[in-house]
């Protein structure tokens, strides 16, 4: 096959497009979407647009979250006097995280 027979083939570009067009016509995709069903998939399905910034809001979140709740669990094991302050101090970030006022 020679340079020309092989271009000759090609489609352009608006008679790929009105080609593709006529092929999803008779396919409508869309018709046969359902989407999320069960509340865990629509849960998943809502994060989809989460992109960018609110990732690192959610990474972040979480890592005070889990931070402030490791620490809670390691502090219970001290005495009170004998506390580590980097454990009161994670708990003490989460507690300004999540808006909870002491005593």
């Amino acid at each position: 096959m020679t340079i020309e027979d092989a271009q000759a083939k090609r489609w352009t570009a608006p008679e790929a497009r009105a080609k593709q067009a006529v092929k999803i016509q008779d396919w409508q995709p869309w018709a046969k979407s359902t989407g999320a069903i069960t509340e865990q998939g629509k849960i998943t399905s809502s994060l989809n647009a989460c992109k960018g910034y609110k990732r690192a809001i959610y990474r972040n979140e979480r890592r005070i979250m889990s931070h402030g709740l490791r620490a809670i669990r390691e502090l219970s094991k001290y005495p009170e006097d004998q506390q580590p302050r980097h454990l009161v101090a994670a708990i003490f970030e989460l507690v300004q995280y999540m808006d909870i006022q002491l005593g």
